[in-house]
């Protein structure tokens, strides 16, 4: 009989799909893939070699997911609300995904391999709309690692009815851990046109926002980013010296490094990484791609430097152009996260 570190050691590189059905072999394999601590170890294992990805793709036909192991078909898959297309999805974290239905019906945090999903509490804090102001909501999907906590980030933006201006804004984060929404300060210049946050990395969650310092200048920009762990926000440079008027930027995860691609009217997409986190220096342009800029970033960070790149790429794009004319797209990781606290991560360790 196998000690139980060398059991988990051996689980913790297999599937997910393959552990569900490991769980019905024996009790004390049930007991350890069940618990907290192998569910972190699988997912530390399935981020360290890149493995166990699926690709989110949004179409107006709905939601469809691809195995970035197999690519062998594009899947159909149901959010656990109803939903509007890929815009009900917010960012992905460990496994996890937060769905919105409406701005007035409370999110949903989801596991789509799992098929588990938690609908949290109504907001504790409503914003009553200055007068003649319009308002948008938009969410974010974080970890805590310091605390062990899954958190929802809820922001509240007010503009201007007649000049669509900013004019003020509002952030509470949900603690899963607590089941409970709280009120954090906003930054001066937070401020800009945004829907969700893009990137979860380095415990924080980033979207691009336009620089409220710059009012009679060129309109430039900001990365705003929240921390989980600190709840609060601060700002980002973008890489210096780069053209902003007229082009079309987005933030995305590479490799586990924050990454901005940039799109102008030629349809030329430039890719900069973020290769030491925090360092406005450290920024560096990696390659300039033709469209579609988000299909290539997002194979990218999966297959490059294989020797099947190339027959890979192809694959994709014939399964996704075959399913859906994709528009959007995000990649998870299948993981045995659940989106209900574990007892032991609520009590904290015993003895």
């Amino acid at each position: 009989m196998l000690p139980p570190d060398m059991i988990s050691e051996i689980l913790s590189r297999l599937p997910v799909k393959t552990l569900l059905r490991f769980r019905c072999v024996e009790r004390t394999w049930c007991s350890i893939i069940d618990g907290q601590s192998f569910v972190q170890l699988h997912l530390h294992q399935s981020m360290t070699t890149n493995s166990y990805h699926s690709l989110i793709l949004g179409s107006r036909k709905g939601l469809y997911s691809v195995d970035l192991d197999s690519i062998d078909k594009a899947q159909l898959i149901e959010p656990p609300v109803s939903s509007k297309g890929f815009d009900c999805i917010s960012n992905s974290c460990n496994g996890l995904i937060l769905v919105m239905s409406d701005p007035l019906v409370p999110p949903v945090l989801w596991n789509p391999f799992l098929r588990k999903y938690k609908i949290l509490p109504d907001a504790a804090i409503e914003y009553p709309a200055p007068l003649l102001c319009l308002s948008k909501v938009f969410y974010g999907l974080g970890y805590d690692s310091r605390n062990n906590d899954y958190k929802v980030v809820r922001a509240v933006e007010f503009c201007s009815e007649t000049s669509r201006a900013w004019v003020c804004s509002a952030t509470e984060i949900y603690s899963l851990k607590l089941n409970s929404w709280n009120m954090v300060p906003v930054l001066s210049n937070m401020k800009g046109n945004c829907d969700k946050w893009d990137v979860h990395v380095h415990g924080a969650l980033h979207t691009l926002m336009e620089d409220s310092s710059h009012v009679y200048s060129v309109k430039s920009f900001i990365i705003m980013a929240f921390s989980v762990e600190n709840e609060n926000h601060y700002a980002m440079m973008l890489p210096p010296n780069i053209e902003t008027e007229n082009v079309e930027m987005k933030l995305e995860l590479l490799r586990g490094c924050l990454c901005l691609v940039c799109a102008d009217n030629y349809d030329v997409n430039n890719i900069w990484v973020m290769k030491e986190y925090g360092v406005e220096e450290s920024w560096t342009q990696l390659l300039s791609v033709g469209p579609p800029a988000l299909f290539a970033l997002t194979v990218l960070g999966k297959v490059m430097g294989s020797r099947q790149e190339k027959r890979k790429e192809k694959k994709i794009k014939r399964k996704v152009n075959s399913s859906s004319q994709e528009d959007h797209s995000i990649v998870y990781i299948m993981s045995l996260s659940s989106p209900f606290m574990p007892l032991d991560f609520i009590l904290g360790p015993v003895g």
